[in-house]
Parts: C-alpha cells; sequence; structure tokens
C-alpha cells in the first residue's frame, strides 16, 4: 500500500512539473503593468513560441488554419535562428488588465530586412500592422528596417504573430515599451551615436592629416577601416536608415551586406 503510494506521489509530481513547463508558454498571456517599459523594457524573452517556414511561401491564414503540419514550438529565451532559408514566424500573448492599451514592440536588432506584424483587429481576424519610425514622429518614410511597431494591448489575453525574413541573420530580442519609456531610451542612443560618430571624425582627420605629413598611404587604409567600424556601429544601433536616408532600403541593405 505504502509503495502505491509513493508511485501515485512521484507521478503526480512529475505531471505537476511537465504542466508547470509547458503551460506558461501555450496559454499564459504576459501580462503588463502599468509600471512596466518606462524605465527598462519588457522582454518577451522566454514567452515566444516559434514555427520554421523553409519555403517561405505560407500566408497568414496558413499559419492559423491549425494544420497538423504548423506546430508553434515555445523557446526559453530570445530568437537566435541565425541564418534561415524561408520564414521564422513568432508567436506572443499579451493581456493589459491595468496598464495602459498603447505599447511599443521594439525588435532590438534592426538589422532583419522584412517584418510583418499581425495584431487582431478587434472582430476575431487579424490584420497587418505597419511599423513606425526608430525615431517615433520623424518624417512618414518607413525605415529600411522595421524596427518599432505600434500595438494596442486589451485587457484580455491577445496573441500577436510576428513574421520575420532576412538574408542576415535572425538573431534578436522583441521588447516592449511605453511611449515615453522608449524616447528617454532613443534620447540615451542619440548622445552615444553622436559621441561615436564626433570620435569617427576625428579620426579620419587625425589621420588624413598624418597621410599628408608623412605621405604614407598606410594612413589612408587606417581612414578606410574606420570607416568601416563606424558603418557597423551605425548599422548595429539603427541608425542606417537616418544617416543613410537619401538612399533607397535596397541600397541599404546592399550597403550592409558589403560591409560583411
Amino acid at each position: 500500500m505504502q509503495q502505491s503510494d509513493t508511485i501515485r506521489f512521484h507521478l503526480f509530481a512529475a505531471l505537476s512539473i511537465l504542466f508547470v513547463c509547458v503551460v506558461p508558454q501555450t496559454l499564459w498571456a504576459l501580462p503588463l503593468k502599468p509600471t512596466d517599459g518606462l524605465k527598462a523594457p519588457v522582454s518577451l524573452s522566454g514567452h515566444l513560441a516559434i514555427f520554421h517556414d523553409p519555403t517561405g511561401a505560407l500566408t497568414f491564414n496558413d499559419i492559423v488554419s491549425k494544420r497538423s503540419n504548423i506546430q508553434f514550438e515555445p523557446i526559453p529565451s530570445m530568437l537566435t535562428q541565425g541564418y534561415q532559408k524561408g520564414a521564422i514566424w513568432a508567436r506572443f500573448s499579451l493581456s493589459a488588465s491595468t496598464a495602459p492599451r498603447q505599447w511599443l514592440l521594439q525588435v532590438e536588432r534592426p538589422l532583419i530586412e522584412h517584418i510583418t506584424l499581425y495584431v487582431s483587429d478587434g472582430a476575431g481576424g487579424y490584420s497587418v500592422l505597419p511599423p513606425d519610425r526608430l525615431n517615433l514622429g520623424d518624417g512618414a518614410d518607413a525605415d529600411a528596417y522595421p524596427a518599432v511597431f505600434p500595438i494596442s494591448v486589451p485587457s484580455t489575453r491577445t496573441d500577436y504573430y510576428i513574421r520575420l525574413q532576412s538574408s542576415t541573420s535572425i538573431t534578436t530580442s522583441l521588447n516592449l515599451w511605453q511611449s515615453q519609456g522608449y524616447e528617454e531610451y532613443r534620447r540615451s542612443d542619440d548622445w552615444v551615436m553622436g559621441m561615436v560618430v564626433g570620435a569617427i571624425f576625428v579620426m579620419i582627420f587625425t589621420n588624413f592629416l598624418y597621410a599628408v605629413w608623412l605621405r604614407d598611404s598606410l594612413y589612408l587604409l587606417y581612414i578606410a577601416v574606420i570607416i568601416e567600424s563606424g558603418l557597423i556601429s551605425l548599422f548595429h544601433m539603427g541608425y542606417a536608415s537616418e544617416i543613410l536616408r537619401s538612399l533607397e532600403p535596397k541600397t541599404i541593405h546592399l550597403i550592409w551586406g558589403i560591409i560583411v
């Protein structure tokens, strides 16, 4: 009798652990609080489920059709899919019973070429939500790398779907901000980017003077290396669309491909 009770206890414990590990990823929405997204972002790492479409041909209706061959798998952290053929679909769930309804979804690494966000239209269907500018309200043209999406989060659980496709590595974090917190975050980035650009110009000018003064062409090579390093920082911090705004998105994508 005692052995039977022990077996039942261990079976119950194992099922409880399995329930705790699986259910939060598939059934529970991430609840947002009024203080979230002001001083720091709310990370969606650990709250994502993904599906890889190797053909890149599946539509949103295919994805939500609940066909047996389309299974979203929970991931424990950020998106680290690397270089993938086709498209990566990610799904997450949110609710904001006490928090504001308007939020910003940030794709932290702004080097993914094609990002499409599908949000509930409130009538049982879904619609495509266009991205905003990295610097909110800065012109009407879209960034070469979409990275910020204004979303509405209702008080009840709502599912969101995001499709990512790129010739670059699909490695990124998805974060949620309130607009005030995000603007503060971008202002601090603006200061950092300003110092980086200033330092780059000083180094370029200094090496140019050395090249002229010493008549040594090696310093021109140093200038090329400095420019390349500066462009890498420019792209990784999401400023390519702003500083290279006179260029077409395809040209900006090509520049990044040449750099790397």
